[in-house]
């Protein structure tokens, strides 16, 4: 079971070296492989390779087959930077659903920045009883980054629209 261990460590390498075709390459030989913890991870690399080169449709894929493997590490992961792809480009119910999915993960990373990334979204569609739960439950997540900036958003969101929040 050393290749597909061999194959990804060897995307890598082409990817420090700019060498992109090389990379994809090995990226693909490791996911080809089907290792349970080789081929995860390398669709997830693979995802970030394709969105950093602009490859929109391809990281898609990618990043849909890493979720496709429920491993419990890459699949949330994953399925938040499927989210943000979708958010980057507009396609904000697409985006939702991603989050949604790292979000029922209870991956502690994933599932808390998008619960905050789904607070914003939100936020801007005009559902702030949502907003503010999403942002409440980033908060309750305990996560050094985004319990802060959730705290930030939900105290801006009762500053922005004191009247559209419930009360209690």
């Amino acid at each position: 079971m050393e290749a597909p261990r061999a194959a990804f460590n060897l995307g890598i390498r082409f990817e420090n070296r700019g060498e992109y075709d090389r990379a994809v390459e090995a990226y693909r030989r490791t996911i080809a492989s089907e290792h349970p913890e080789e081929a995860p991870k390398a669709a997830f690399n693979l995802g970030i390779l394709f969105e950093e080169r602009g490859e929109y449709a391809r990281a898609g894929e990618s990043y849909q087959q890493a979720i496709e493997s429920k491993h419990t590490e890459w699949a949330p992961k994953a399925a938040f930077n499927l989210g943000m792809l979708f958010e980057g480009r507009g396609e904000h119910a697409r985006a939702e659903e991603a989050y949604k999915e790292a979000i029922a993960s209870e991956h502690p990373d994933a599932a808390a920045r998008a619960r905050l990334n789904l607070g914003v979204l939100l936020e801007q569609r005009g559902e702030y009883d949502l907003a503010e739960e999403a942002y409440k439950q980033a908060i309750v997540s305990g996560h050094p980054e985004v319990a802060p900036e959730g705290m930030r958003n939900l105290r801006g969101l009762h500053l922005r629209f004191p009247e559209r929040i419930r009360q209690g």
